[in-house]
């Protein structure tokens, strides 16, 4: 679903105007959760994972921008507005999944029928899951499988993931952020010989 055509649009269908106005975020030292306000390296990030064609994208990007924030925020996007859409979001800990599953929330929580600590199940049929090995998507379709922090992955993480990115082809996109410090990104070990788009934020 490309966004050109949709920007300033006040429809679901635009990621923008979704994101902004049905999803909201807990912040630290706050009681109640707040609206997202979506600042300029974000909007470059989802208008190039909207439009970009490639399979396999590789975004470079500054530390504490709100990236993993975002990119859950355009998950709960893509699940709501295309039924039976299957995205699986991998990091490296157990931590990392509990804190991107409680940041980001629909106001409506009726769109959602379940809400577990692997999954989250919507009322079309669509999921995101989360995990820290492959061994999920070993029967189940993945439409987006988004790799979160990936300077933290070893080798042995991105081997578990061969099987879904290569040999069964059970992944449509993949997706991966790698962050770095004044202009210093780390590519990851597991892409550098790889047939990656890499956009630089």
């Amino acid at each position: 679903m490309h966004i050109k055509n949709l920007v300033g649009a006040h429809s679901n269908q635009n990621p923008f105007y979704y994101i902004e106005n049905e999803l909201e975020i807990s912040v630290p030292y706050y009681t109640n959760k707040i609206d997202i306000k979506i600042n300029d390296q974000q909007s470059v990030f989802i208008r190039k994972l909207n439009n970009n064609k490639s399979d396999k994208l590789l975004f470079l990007n500054d530390r504490q921008k709100g990236m993993s924030t975002i990119m859950m925020a355009y998950c709960y996007w893509l699940c709501t507005q295309v039924p039976n859409t299957h995205v699986g979001i991998f990091t490296h800990k157990l931590q990392c999944n509990k804190i991107l599953q409680t940041k980001v929330a629909p106001k409506d929580i009726s769109v959602v029928t379940l809400n577990t600590s692997s999954c989250i199940q919507f009322n079309n049929g669509s999921t995101i899951n989360f995990i820290n090995g492959a061994n999920f998507f070993c029967n189940k379709q993945i439409n987006y499988l988004f790799v979160d922090n990936a300077p933290n992955f070893g080798l042995q993480e991105w081997k578990s993931l061969d099987p879904c990115l290569t040999r069964y082809g059970y992944v449509g996109k993949l997706v991966v952020l790698s962050s770095g410090e004044d202009g210093k990104y780390i590519i990851p070990a597991g892409l550098q010989n790889s047939d990656v788009s890499t956009i630089i934020q």
